[in-house]
């Protein structure tokens, strides 16, 4: 595994932002541990625990990352919404596109839940949940419904390794790795 990100000063950081070797003074967004800047010559620059063993490191990572692009933006790419039908045609609820926010909020409880972000545009929600390792399961979902909030999931699972920038324009601009699993209108497909 290859971290992309690391914190520094409590701030997430990429690899091109900071000295190499333990110089950047960098730890672990997970376990709080030391990291080394690994900036050789033959493989992509990432940072590596010094001493340590952080599974859940990546996970952290690219949580934390996500996150923070999303508050900086306060917009995204949604893909369609479609409602199933009992014909072979199914009607589009909502067309793809931009959803601007006026407000962001992270890791913000709603009685039993606490997912990564709830956003907010003009009388609505959104709650958007960042997957890597993890994704909604039903009882995640159960809670979703009980809110009746519109919910909306990122499937970051397939990067081990990404840069800030790639991973701005893939939560922002990219549909294919959303997917709806809850709406308070319809039964998304």
């Amino acid at each position: 595994m290859k971290l992309p990100f690391g914190l520094k000063n409590g701030q997430i950081v990429e690899i091109n932002e900071v000295e190499k070797g333990l110089a950047c003074n960098c730890i672990c967004p997970s376990c709080g541990s030391p990291l080394i800047a690994r900036k050789g010559q033959k493989k992509i620059h990432h940072f590596a625990h010094y001493k340590a063993d952080c599974k859940a490191a990546l996970e952290t990572a690219l949580h934390l990352a996500a996150k923070e692009i999303l508050l900086q933006e306060k917009r995204i790419l949604v893909p369609p919404m479609v409602l199933k039908t009992n014909s072979y045609l199914n009607k589009i609820i909502r067309k793809e596109g931009f959803i601007y926010f006026d407000e962001i909020k992270i890791e913000k409880k709603i009685n039993t839940l606490r997912p990564d972000l709830i956003a907010r545009y003009g009388k609505n929600e959104l709650i958007i949940e960042i997957a890597v390792t993890h994704f909604a399961d039903k009882e995640k979902i159960e809670k979703i419904k009980k809110l009746g909030i519109t919910t909306l999931e990122i499937d970051l699972s397939k990067f081990k390794t990404i840069n800030f920038n790639d991973l701005k324009k893939i939560l922002i601009e990219d549909i294919k790795l959303k997917t709806w699993i809850y709406s308070k209108e319809v039964e998304v497909s």
